[in-house]
């Protein structure tokens, strides 16, 4: 325990932690838009779609933690400025969601940026004035979202229900156009609207179909630019409903693993860029453990944020430390070991060991490479992910894919015979 809880970033001459995994914001944020790197063939795919007048509806699809928020948002940070109106928060989508659930959800959205514009034209003013009432009316009792958050100082989460007559698809729709209408003739250009982790109902195939199918005529409301952000299986499954497919204006823009450069740019850019004024900056990363990093996590930067961040915080103390490849190696292969691995018995750290030697394994791969049972390898896969050690990433049929947490990966650090199998960069 340090003598003085000094506040960790402040050590460094930084406003805050430039290791964070929160995504670039619209509005506000801790990670500056400027720190944003890469990626300048897919935001020309992006900044095509926005520029065709009328609308378009587009996905964005890649593996979790490549950044696919972050680049939707850059790229609607830079439609702000060319006139555009958007809702400052993404919409995260329920597969649940009726039609007339997707439309309300959407209009909240609006509304809720509408009430945050300061000295609003009168266009605006009649229309927040408008949706005033169905928005604090129509609250609709969910555990995973409230139409009114905004309004009521909630935030995601179960709400009462108001006695209230249905709405019907006719009447949002209209109020929807409506609202179109009145943002445009309230100057703005067009209209981009961001729902986010569709991935999250991948496993549910049929209800995402279903889901599209019901929302096919609403995402065709002119003058607005639909885009929808999961996984590859989110986008094959939208792409592969007939009535859906022929409205989407291009191939999904799939996001792959930034480059190494990249990556090193975005990290040294935003510890510049969260300096505190009037203070010298220490830069505690190194090149040679970035790169250690990118190898270790396929070049998901999230996961190199996060091995980052925790390896500092938990060798800062007083003073800032520079973090070398050796010492982020022993730093997080301890770590690794007294949270997780030194928790298991010998032979469930075999399991894991053997599972880090591949990025996907199923049970029935496991039990016969290390020639055990399998129903006794299925209690050792319960066990392992009770303790966040593997998820599941993927069905097929019967079988069922599992691969390791990040985290776990930091166990390779301390291991020369299997450092060999890390992905190079």
């Amino acid at each position: 325990m340090v003598s003085e809880f000094i506040p960790i970033w402040n050590i460094y001459g930084l406003n805050t932690d430039p290791f964070s995994t929160t995504p670039i914001l619209v509005k506000g944020g801790l990670i500056p838009a400027k720190s944003f790197m890469g990626r300048e063939e897919e935001l020309t795919r992006l900044e095509n779609a926005l520029r065709s007048n009328g609308g378009s509806r587009t996905i964005v699809c890649g593996m979790q933690g490549v950044g696919k928020t972050t680049f939707v948002n850059f790229g609607r940070i830079k439609a702000i400025e060319h006139n555009f109106f958007t809702p400052f928060q993404e919409i995260r989508a329920d597969v649940d969601w009726t039609a007339n659930d997707f439309i309300l959800n959407t209009i909240s959205a609006i509304y809720s940026s509408l009430i945050k514009i300061q000295k609003p034209k009168k266009e605006i003013v009649d229309l927040i004035n408008k949706l005033k009432p169905v928005c604090e009316l129509y609250e609709k009792e969910d555990a995973n979202y409230s139409l009114s958050t905004a309004l009521i100082g909630g935030g995601y989460g179960k709400t009462r229900t108001i006695n209230k007559p249905e709405l019907n698809n006719s009447f949002l729709m209209e109020l929807f156009q409506e609202i179109i209408a009145s943002l445009i003739k309230s100057g703005f250009r067009e209209i981009i609207i961001h729902y986010n982790n569709l991935d999250n109902f991948d496993e549910e195939e049929e209800k995402v179909k279903a889901l599209f199918n019901k929302i096919r005529d609403f995402i065709q409301t002119p003058h607005i630019h639909f885009i929808f952000v999961g996984s590859p299986i989110t986008a094959s499954i939208i792409t592969s409903i007939p009535r859906v497919a022929n409205i989407i204006n291009d191939t999904p823009i799939k996001l792959n693993p930034l480059s190494l450069s990249d990556v090193k740019k975005i990290i040294h850019s935003r510890i510049k860029l969260l300096a505190v004024e009037g203070m010298n900056v220490f830069d505690p990363v190194t090149n040679e453990a970035i790169e250690t990093l990118y190898g270790l996590h396929n070049g998901n930067l999230r996961a190199i944020l996060n091995s980052l961040g925790t390896a500092i915080k938990e060798s800062t103390k007083e003073k800032p430390i520079l973090l070398t490849n050796d010492l982020l190696k022993v730093v997080l292969s301890q770590i690794a070991k007294q949270r997780f691995s030194n928790k298991l018995t010998p032979t469930m750290q075999k399991v894991v060991m053997e599972m880090l030697k591949q990025k996907e394994i199923t049970n029935k791969v496991a039990s016969e490479t290390l020639n055990k049972k399998a129903q006794n390898m299925s209690k050792y896969f319960t066990i392992l992910k009770e303790n966040q050690c593997i998820y599941l990433i993927r069905e097929d049929g019967r079988e069922k894919y599992y691969a390791v947490a990040e985290w776990i990966k930091w166990l390779l650090l301390d291991s020369k015979e299997i450092q060999a199998q890390m992905t190079q960069y």
